[in-house]
């Protein structure tokens, strides 16, 4: 059988030793192949301490190969989970010391606290109307006022009469909660 096939399950070894003997190579193998291209996944340190957890209770399991394949799976599984709990991000426009304006991407949040925080812009956003939500999204995305009025058909003059009552509202259900840096940039955006 190739390297990074699934080891076949035949009849069970006597022992875990044996079975390692037998076994163990084609399932790093084949841990390597599913595993190595996954982001902060240590595929040799969980197949390990797979291992590890099998040599404990090895009398009682059955198919010791699809005990490995299904606990390793399960944990990689976990792993791509974990990766794709990304928080969007908002735009934020910002100003050169030069005076030119230029959209930054914020990064996304290391700490829970700051998921936290986001959660609760997200919430303030979601009790505007969205004519509110979405003149403050598009300004914070770097659109000017007079770019979101062509976009919408509206007067320019409108566009800012509504950008400004929107801060408004925004700031009123803001008032006494901790909010992002990228939420108090909208505010501030011209």
């Amino acid at each position: 059988m190739t390297k990074g096939r699934i080891p076949p399950s035949g009849p069970k070894p006597a022992t875990w030793d044996l079975f390692y003997e037998q076994s163990g190579g084609r399932l790093y193998g084949w841990a390597k192949k599913i595993g190595a291209g996954v982001q902060d996944f240590d595929y040799s340190g969980e197949m390990n301490m797979t291992l590890a957890k099998l040599a404990l209770e090895y009398s009682e399991v059955g198919n010791p190969v699809g005990w490995v394949l299904r606990v390793f799976t399960n944990q990689l599984k976990d792993q791509i989970r974990k990766n794709e709990r990304t928080v969007p991000t908002v735009p934020i426009l910002q100003e050169s010391s030069e005076g030119e304006s230029y959209v930054r991407e914020p990064s996304q949040p290391d700490h829970q606290e700051e998921v936290l925080v986001f959660r609760g812009f997200v919430d303030v956003l979601t009790q505007l109307t969205p004519e509110y939500q979405e003149v403050l999204l598009l300004t914070c995305a770097g659109f000017k006022p007079a770019e979101i009025a062509k976009m919408s058909g509206e007067s320019s003059g409108a566009v800012r009469v509504r950008l400004n009552r929107a801060r408004v509202q925004y700031r009123i259900r803001i008032a006494g909660k901790r909010v992002a840096t990228p939420v108090q940039l909208i505010t501030e955006v011209q």
